[in-house]
């Protein structure tokens, strides 16, 4: 009987035991007498043969209208982002527009500047006297 146990054994272990075999393994408890380690594994098989599998419930599947309302939820969130990309690049027009004309007054007044240097610089030029200056600051201040 342990000779027969053994090579029961060995032959599960190597997985060419058949399943009546292992029934005489695993089957009663009380067919076979086992002992050491072999003992719990045994135990452990039997008890998981006992247990009943336990019953899941299926996935819960949405209705159909909430389906659809997330649909459309989804549609009025991308028109929506992309009306306010719309008005978002719209202002960045604008304020570009600004920028650029606010840059041109600069560039005006700068040339009107030096313009206005350049003459009083014109006119130095041809002082000949201290008079003549004293003459063109007055003109000037006044």
């Amino acid at each position: 009987m342990k000779k027969d146990k053994s090579e029961l054994w060995e032959k599960y272990w190597s997985g060419e035991s058949s399943l009546e075999e292992e029934n005489l393994l695993f089957g009663n408890p009380g067919d076979l007498p086992v002992a050491g380690p072999e003992k719990s594994f045994r135990k452990g098989i039997v008890a998981l043969r006992g247990e009943k599998p336990k019953a899941i419930p299926k996935p819960y599947a949405g209705l159909p209208w909430q389906r659809l309302a997330a649909g459309v939820a989804l549609l009025c969130t991308i028109a929506a982002c992309w009306w306010g990309y719309e008005s978002y690049r719209e202002q960045q027009r604008k304020q570009a527009y600004l920028q650029v004309v606010a840059a041109m007054e600069l560039i005006q007044e700068q040339l009107q500047r030096g313009s206005q240097e350049l003459e009083n610089v014109e006119n130095l030029k041809y002082l000949n006297t201290g008079a003549d200056w004293y003459e063109i600051n007055n003109q000037h201040q006044r």
